[in-house]
């Protein structure tokens, strides 16, 4: 009887120790399938999801820097147009643009012989006249007259120049053709709109 129950302690405690081991394994093995996997599985979730938002926030920080560079643009063409539309409104009738091309062509020596005002043609946005100047003078009088009148403003630009040669002549006929610019009607669906 001594030994059997000698026995039955060392089988109990070898029964308890490998029930202790099992019942640790499946608690790892329960918390690693239940526990560190889905943990890990949302921790690369989140990582994928970091990078995305990372390379969405670049992309929309690009995409900003181009959308004010564009703002600026257009502002800037906005500003251009409305400065072309104050010069254009601005008091300088043809007969006063004729006469600051006339006393150009005086100080450059060239003769105005004669000239001839166009009819106006309009268009959607502008209007424009052409005037055509007979005149006479030197090459270096004509070449100071074409410089000077460029420069006279940026609504009269010359458009066509003919001129003749004579032999052993120190003064040319030449015939200057300039286009003067006006305002005409608008297209502009803002003012369009202030108007209704």
């Amino acid at each position: 009887m001594n030994l059997i129950s000698r026995k039955q302690p060392r089988w109990f405690g070898f029964s308890l120790h490998l029930l202790g081991l099992v019942a640790t394994a499946l608690t790892i093995g329960a918390f690693y399938g239940f526990v560190y996997q889905p943990l890990l599985r949302k921790q690369k979730d989140h990582a994928s999801r970091t990078e995305q938002l990372d390379q969405l926030l670049l992309k929309q920080g690009s995409e900003a820097g181009e959308y004010s560079r564009l703002r600026r643009q257009l502002d800037a063409m906005r500003k251009s147009v409305s400065d072309l539309h104050h010069e254009l409104a601005e008091d300088q009738s043809d007969q006063s643009l004729l006469a600051a091309i006339q006393g150009v062509a005086k100080e450059s020596d060239l003769q105005v012989l004669d000239f001839q005002i166009g009819e106006k043609q309009s268009f959607a946005t502008h209007s424009l006249t052409e005037v055509e100047f007979q005149c006479h003078g030197s090459y270096a009088s004509i070449c100071g007259f074409i410089q000077q009148a460029e420069q006279i403003t940026k609504i009269a630009k010359l458009s066509n120049i003919e001129m003749q040669s004579r032999t052993n002549s120190l003064r040319y006929p030449i015939q200057l053709t300039f286009v003067l610019y006006s305002e005409g009607n608008s297209n502009d669906t803002k003012e369009k709109r202030e108007v209704l």
